[in-house]
């Protein structure tokens, strides 16, 4: 990868994306594609043309700009993206075999430490529940699910600086599956067996986010499901 000074054409196209202009930015990518005269120059526009094509729902084309990026400079956060846009363009398969690489990836960089695998697990289900694919959700949140009860605290404080998404996020999603599946009952056993390997902290989100979503009674350790 080059050292030089980026291209000013990248941040302006960046800066029309956080403002919002999202057409002013799809025009800037595609022109940079067009124009550019290094390897490394087009990859970046193809990242820069595929974030456009998502902000508009365009998932097929984004999972395409993204792949082109993904292939020639792989790293965690490309094959992420090329993951989220694949499965949401209805493409489960190829949108898992995406979230393997981006799972495998080296995640060493500066970059990647901050997108660990837990949170990517997160969004993945999101993806997948969005795309209809909840029995896909459901394993990842699984994955996840395991991870609370070896932590010190559930306060979002430790959770967080563990990599591990906030609890009452975890806990809101995972019942939106259940709930897309018409599970009911379901949800609400999940919940008390969870709450029960879980700290005092974490058995009152899961009590007041299941109360928002499943009327859900307190839950105590060790107690009976009721």
């Amino acid at each position: 990868m080059s050292d030089g000074p980026a291209d000013p054409r990248i941040a302006e196209i960046h800066h029309a994306l956080e403002s919002g202009r999202i057409a002013a930015a799809s025009a800037g990518a595609r022109q940079l594609l067009q124009d550019a005269e290094t390897d490394e120059l087009r990859l970046k526009a193809h990242a820069l043309a595929g974030m456009c094509c998502f902000h508009l729902g365009e998932y097929a084309p984004a999972a395409t700009h993204f792949a082109a990026t993904a292939e020639g400079l792989p790293s965690r956060p490309a094959w992420f993206r090329v993951a989220l846009a694949r499965t949401l363009s209805g493409a489960a398969d190829a949108g898992a075999e995406a979230f393997a690489k981006a799972v495998a990836a080296d995640g060493e960089d500066a970059v990647s430490r901050e997108l660990t695998v837990p949170f990517m697990r997160f969004d993945y289900a999101g993806a997948l529940l969005s795309a209809g694919e909840l029995d896909r959700a459901l394993v990842q949140l699984s994955r996840i699910e395991r991870l609370y009860p070896s932590l010190p605290s559930t306060e979002d404080a430790v959770v967080l600086q563990a990599g591990v998404p906030a609890l009452s996020h975890f806990v809101n999603l995972l019942l939106e599956v259940f709930e897309r599946r018409g599970s009911k009952t379901e949800a609400k056993r999940w919940a008390r067996q969870f709450a029960r390997t879980i700290d005092d902290h974490g058995r009152k989100v899961v009590t007041e986010v299941g109360a928002r979503r499943l009327a859900l009674r307190d839950v105590k350790r060790g107690g009976p499901a009721r």
